[in-house]
Parts: C-alpha cells; sequence; structure tokens
C-alpha cells in the first residue's frame, strides 16, 4: 500500500469515527455521577439545585429510601452518594455498610447527612468518607462533594 493511502484510510476511519460522534466521547472529560438519598423531598431538590447549577455538568439521580438507594447504585453507577441516615426501610448507615463491604462498589465516595450528630461516629464507622449533621450550609455541601470527588478519581 502506498503512503497516500495509507493516509487516506486513516482519514476515512477518523472522519467515520468523527460523525459517529466517537471522538467527541473519547475526547470528553468523563462525567461524574451522583446520587442523592433522602426521604425528603425538600432536602432533594436543595441538593439537586445546588449540583444543577455546578459547572462540572454532573449527571443525578435521586432516590426516596435505602432500598432505592442500592438498586439505583447498581443501575447508576455513580462515583458519589450523598445519603441521609434516617429513612423508613433500609436506613443510610445500613446502605453505607453494604455498599463498602461490597467489592465492586467499595470505591464509591459517600457524604452522610444527618440531623442526630449521635449518628455521626456509626456512619463514619460504616464507612462514609465524609459526614455533614442538618441544617447544613450549602458552602459545606459544595466543599464536601468536591473534596470527595477529588478522591474518587473519575
Amino acid at each position: 500500500m502506498e503512503e497516500r493511502e495509507k493516509w487516506e484510510t486513516v482519514a476515512e476511519r477518523w472522519h467515520a469515527r468523527h460523525e459517529s460522534g466517537e471522538t467527541e466521547r473519547a475526547l470528553a472529560p468523563p462525567v461524574t455521577r451522583i446520587l442523592i438519598v433522602d426521604n425528603e423531598p425538600r432536602i432533594v431538590d436543595i441538593l439537586v439545585n445546588l449540583l444543577t447549577g455546578d459547572r462540572r455538568e454532573f449527571r443525578l439521580e435521586t432516590a426516596m429510601d435505602g432500598e432505592d438507594a442500592l438498586l439505583k447504585v447498581e443501575a447508576f453507577d455513580p462515583s458519589l452518594l450523598i445519603l441521609d441516615v434516617v429513612m423508613r426501610g433500609l436506613h443510610g448507615i445500613e446502605v453505607c455498610r453494604r455498599l463498602k463491604r461490597n467489592p465492586e462498589r467499595r470505591t464509591i465516595k459517600i457524604l452522610g447527612l444527618t440531623g442526630y450528630p449521635r449518628f455521626v461516629p456509626a456512619l463514619r464507622k460504616a464507612g462514609a468518607d465524609a459526614c455533614l449533621t442538618k441544617p447544613f450550609d450549602l458552602w459545606q455541601v459544595r466543599q464536601a462533594v468536591d473534596r470527595l470527588i477529588a478522591y474518587a478519581g473519575r
């Protein structure tokens, strides 16, 4: 094959990949997926609004209880979980414990949220990477998210 034919073949493959959007996906930074889990719709809305306005364009998903959170972790594959502790059914400490015991899920960073400061030690022992107490300051949430995403490495 002549040199010119080689370059034409390379150019044709590149154009085909470019047309399919493959080159943009390869060059785009990875999207950070965040799952927000809280049984209080108002808290979920506050956190969604805070993170939706971020320049990094996070991909967000929400869950209202622990069982739904575990199902959505499997389907959504988040890098970060923002997790309430006190919820009906499966509580946040148990969700955290199960994820951190699972070799395929233990790398998910977990930011625990609770209105009960006495639960913070149990949440940390279960594997939470950071904890904030309600009422929380949005600046604190943003800082914790930034720090945990930096550690998540994806």
